[in-house]
C-alpha cells in the first residue's frame, strides 16, 4: 500500500513539475506589468540570469530525485546522485538564494526563500560528503532531507490548487503562508522523527 501511495506522488509530483516547466515558458519574453516578475525589470539585467538557470535546472534536479527514491539501489544511483548534486550545489541552489534576495513578502519573504535556498545547498553538500566518507547512514539522512527541500516546488503548487479549489485561506499573505508550509513542517518533523528515532 505504502509503495502504491508513493508511486502515486511521484506520478503527481511529475505531473506538476511538467506544469511548472510550461507555466515558465512566458518567462523568456518578460512582461513586468504583471505576475512573478512585477518588480524585477530594473534588476532584470542580472535577475534573469538566475532566473533562467533556476526554471531550467531545479526541474532537472526534481527529475533526478524520483528514479533514486523509487529505485534506491542500482548500478545507476552513484551517477544519478552525482548529477544531482552538481546541478543542486552550482546551479540550481546558487540561482535559488540569489532569487531569494528578491522574493516576494518582504523581510519574512527573503529569509524564508534564503533558508530554503542555503539548507538545500547544505543538505545535498552533506549528503555527497558522507557518502564519499562511507557513511550511508548519515548519507541516507541528509539525501532524504534534501529531496524535502527539493519537493517543496511541488508541493507549494499542489497547496496552491488546493487552496483556489476548496477556498481555504483568505489572506493577502497566502503565498508565504503556503510556501511556509511547503517544506517547513515537513523538515521540522524529518528532524524530530530522526532525533527520536537515533535515541530510541
Amino acid at each position: 500500500m505504502l509503495r502504491l501511495v508513493k508511486y502515486f506522488y511521484f506520478l503527481l509530483a511529475l505531473y506538476v513539475c511538467f506544469e511548472i516547466i510550461r507555466i515558465s515558458v512566458p518567462y523568456y519574453t518578460p512582461d513586468f506589468s504583471r505576475g512573478f516578475l512585477v518588480d524585477k525589470e530594473e534588476i532584470w539585467h542580472f535577475y534573469q540570469y538566475a532566473l533562467y538557470l533556476h526554471i531550467i535546472f531545479a526541474p532537472i534536479a526534481f527529475l533526478l530525485t524520483i528514479p533514486q527514491l523509487v529505485w534506491k539501489y542500482t548500478k545507476y544511483h552513484p551517477f544519478i546522485g552525482k548529477a544531482y548534486v552538481s546541478i543542486v550545489l552550482f546551479l540550481a541552489g546558487p540561482s535559488g538564494l540569489i532569487m531569494s534576495f528578491y522574493a516576494f513578502g518582504g523581510g519574512f519573504g527573503k529569509i524564508l526563500f534564503l533558508s530554503l535556498s542555503v539548507l538545500w545547498i547544505t543538505y545535498t553538500y552533506l549528503a555527497n560528503s558522507h557518502i564519499r566518507k562511507g557513511n550511508s547512514r548519515a548519507h541516507i539522512h541528509f539525501a532524504r532531507g534534501s529531496f524535502i527541500l527539493c519537493n517543496s516546488a511541488i508541493l507549494l503548487r499542489l497547496f496552491h490548487y488546493l487552496n483556489i479549489k476548496l477556498d481555504l485561506i483568505h489572506s493577502e499573505h497566502t503565498y508565504l503562508i503556503l510556501s511556509f508550509l511547503s517544506w517547513v513542517p515537513f523538515l521540522v518533523g524529518y528532524e524530530i522523527y530522526h532525533k527520536l528515532k537515533k535515541s530510541a
